[in-house]
């Protein structure tokens, strides 16, 4: 412990110190300031058929969200999220380390602050940014989430918030590094311009948004380029016959005939809620660049990053989805996501129990079936459980 003690403090904190608490420092006594935040551990099994024995890891996860409104319509925010894995999986898995401390922003606040062959101390600061409000105007620059997505699963719409249903234990979602200018025409009418810059040129995002309501659904549609396309999207979110029904869908055009295919990604959704409380969902995902076959399982356990184009390898994804709350205080969940062309599906059963204001426990399991090289394939099965206190 001495030596894991010494060497955070040689090669990292010197550089972890003025980034986390420049923002502290520079809070006055004048104007609103609050924090807010969890500490959750989450002990996690793998049981995998190439391994004999259970794998074990756990995860420390801390995160700290603070704002500081200087004055009317001035605001700056800050997010950092630290994690100290230790176990069997950050010594098994290859390039562990290496795939955690990817930033895929702008700049590279995502740092790994000690590293021994079991364990790792890793922080990304994931929301950084300054909002400036005045009458129906409104700018964000800096590290930030842009939602521009409707459904509640997969979101082809969202071109800068992609995100795996699977990873469970990140709710907030990655920051993008961008300028949001948004203007607020009517009282569910707004239109979005961002500018999302990147070192390499050809990856820059320049798109535009305009959402509104009609015929008693919200409406959107989109444009812009995103990366080495043009794009053009849109989206609805409304009631049909007493339930919710949501759609969106984006096609991605190469700017050059040599930079790709063209693509469409296209989700549908509809859910209900009885009066007794449960929930149920099923929702559509089509990408036309999918596989049709095996080849190019996925990889949830080192945080890959998705894109708009890649939210699943197959050509169609279906999901189901069904809640229930058995007490006030306790949840269970079951979903399902299947993959009809290679027959692969994931399942994943929970109970939440509501233990205090402050404080959940939440059990869940990962359970992939299917052949090997299809998307859900490995017949592996991995076990969470996650304490969680939120202050």
């Amino acid at each position: 412990m001495k030596i894991f003690a010494v060497r955070m403090w040689r090669c990292d904190l010197r550089r972890i110190i003025p980034v986390h608490l420049l923002f502290l420092m520079l809070i006055p006594q004048s104007g609103k300031a609050w924090i807010n935040g969890y500490l959750k551990q989450m002990q996690t099994i793998a049981v995998i058929p190439e391994c004999p024995e259970w794998l074990l890891n756990n995860m420390v996860h801390n995160r700290i969200d603070g704002a500081w409104q200087v004055l009317d319509g001035f605001q700056a925010v800050l997010g950092v999220r630290n994690r100290l894995i230790y176990g069997d999986l950050v010594e098994l898995i290859p390039d562990y380390a290496a795939t955690l401390e990817k930033d895929p922003g702008y700049w590279n606040w995502s740092r790994i602050y000690a590293q021994e062959r079991s364990y790792l101390l890793h922080s990304i600061i994931d929301r950084a940014y300054i909002d400036l409000t005045r009458k129906s105007l409104q700018m964000r620059i800096g590290r930030q989430r842009i939602n521009w997505g409707m459904n509640l699963i997969w979101n082809p719409n969202d071109l800068f918030n992609s995100y795996s249903y699977l990873d469970f234990d990140y709710e907030e979602r990655p920051g993008r590094d961008a300028v949001l200018v948004s203007w607020y025409t009517e009282a569910a009418s707004f239109l979005q311009a961002v500018i999302q810059p990147a070192r390499n040129g050809g990856e820059a995002v320049v798109a535009g948004l305009y959402r509104f309501n009609r015929w008693g659904y919200d409406l959107q549609v989109l444009t812009g380029r995103w990366a080495g396309d043009w794009v053009l999207g849109a989206g609805w979110s409304g009631q049909m016959g007493g339930g919710a029904f949501r759609g969106e869908g984006t096609y991605f055009h190469p700017c050059t005939e040599n930079e790709g295919d063209r693509v469409w990604v296209v989700s549908l959704s509809a859910d209900y809620t009885l009066r007794c409380g449960f929930y149920g969902q099923i929702s559509m995902l089509y990408n036309s660049c999918g596989k049709t076959s095996a080849g190019g399982s996925i990889d949830f356990l080192t945080g890959e990053i998705l894109t708009p184009k890649t939210l699943t390898r197959s050509r169609l994804n279906g999901l189901v989805q069904l809640r229930y709350p058995i007490t006030p205080l306790v949840t269970g969940e079951v979903a399902i996501i299947h993959n009809p062309y290679d027959r692969s599906s994931y399942l994943a059963p929970s109970i939440a129990f509501s233990l205090s204001d402050m404080i959940d426990f939440l059990i869940i399991g990962q359970i992939l079936k299917g052949a090997d090289g299809s998307e859900f394939g490995g017949d592996a099965r991995i076990y969470h459980s996650r304490l969680r206190w939120s202050f």
